[in-house]
């Protein structure tokens, strides 16, 4: 399988990382930091003379500068390399060859971390009403998996049988039994009844379906703000909030904590028993730490991106979508490109309405400008 130069140089920059991310390398070890800036700058001496749209050298210098100041403001640094990854994408017009790299070298690495994971902790869990014990492993393990399943419904979106539905299935429970992610599996099985449902044409031309999804993203930021909100006046909350660990009462915490801000703060997190301060919800810790711009500007993209596929009629990527919206719920991964596999979609609907045949060069923008 032959890749262009292109696709050569976004491998060299998403590749390391994506698999470091399903290794669960994280941002404090001195492996990631080192791949991290290692790839970051072979991806600008690689992409410094490339020809750019006028439109896409202008949206990126702002997103670039953008990301560039959450840094500062939130202390993390996921974001920045998001918008690289959105870059690189920049003249791709075959993904397929992408995510069967990806596909191929993520199921390995994600079988190599469940081994280096095979010794998980026992733990108790709200089930059914009850508390029950349950052997628990890290949750990133079913995060990984999502982002290979979603990637492998890209990549085979026109050939999924009954049969390969029925094995997804069987497959993301078993997955589920070794890790115990219970809202993993939730977001799976969410994804993939989403992915039948809306492939007929009589729920899908359905109006209610239709702005149900395109404001998905939307419900699901208002639900952990509600929820939230009204954690201590609300009976049924406080159940839901066992059955999700604990998470709506951190929910609460936080915007009580913590005033919303247009750029961001950085916020305290603590796992130890005694003093637990963990934001384990994508939704509310882009509102809290990365600012009420990037909230409104991250759920814009989702509903916008949506919406592009759903005219399409490409249910799968509308299904990965809502899944990830979903899945924000209850973690907070969603702005990581390297384990949210909806930046892959966001590329393909930004560069559908960025494309033109004039043309700048991201080192001598001001010279390219006259041509």
């Amino acid at each position: 399988m032959q890749i262009n130069k292109k696709e050569s140089i976004f491998i060299i920059y998403f590749l390391p990382l994506f698999i470091l991310k399903i290794l669960d390398i994280t941002s404090e070890n001195w492996v990631l930091k080192g791949v991290g800036a290692s790839c970051t700058l072979i991806f600008f001496i690689c992409t410094i003379r490339t020809k750019y749209n006028i439109k896409v050298f202008r949206f990126f210098t702002f997103l670039l500068f953008y990301s560039m100041i959450l840094i500062f403001t939130t202390g993390k640094q996921g974001i920045f390399f998001s918008v690289l990854m959105l870059l690189g994408m920049n003249g791709i017009h075959n993904e397929r060859r992408i995510y069967k790299i990806c596909l191929t070298f993520g199921a390995f690495f994600f079988i190599i971390a469940c081994l280096i994971n095979s010794n998980g902790s026992e733990t108790m869990r709200y089930i059914n009403g009850e508390w029950v014990s349950m052997i628990k492993r890290s949750n990133l393990l079913f995060v990984s998996f999502t982002a290979i399943l979603c990637l492998y419904l890209f990549l085979y979106k026109n050939h999924l049988t009954p049969k390969k539905i029925v094995f997804l299935f069987t497959i993301s429970f078993l997955i589920y039994l070794y890790v115990g992610s219970r809202t993993g599996l939730l977001a799976i099985y969410f994804l993939l009844i989403s992915i039948i449902l809306l492939q007929k044409k009589y729920i899908s031309n359905k109006l209610i379906v239709k702005y149900t999804c395109f404001l998905f993203p939307l419900l699901c930021l208002l639900f952990c703000i509600y929820s939230g909100w009204q954690y201590n006046n609300s009976p049924f909350l406080n159940i839901l909030d066992m059955a999700l660990q604990g998470r709506i009462y951190q929910n609460n915490a936080y915007l009580e904590r913590y005033d919303i801000t247009l750029l961001g703060q950085p916020i305290y997190e603590n796992t130890s028993a005694d003093n637990y301060w963990v934001l384990d919800c994508a939704h509310l810790d882009m509102l809290i730490c990365s600012g009420l711009l990037f909230t409104i500007l991250w759920t814009i993209l989702n509903i916008c991106t949506i919406r592009f596929f759903y005219k399409r009629n490409d249910m799968v990527e509308v299904s990965v979508l809502m899944m990830y919206a979903l899945y924000g719920i209850t973690e907070t991964f969603l702005p990581n490109c390297f384990l949210n596999m909806s930046f892959f979609l966001f590329a393909r609907y930004l560069y559908s309405i960025l494309s033109k045949k004039t043309y700048s060069s991201i080192s001598s923008y001001e010279q390219q400008r006259n041509y």
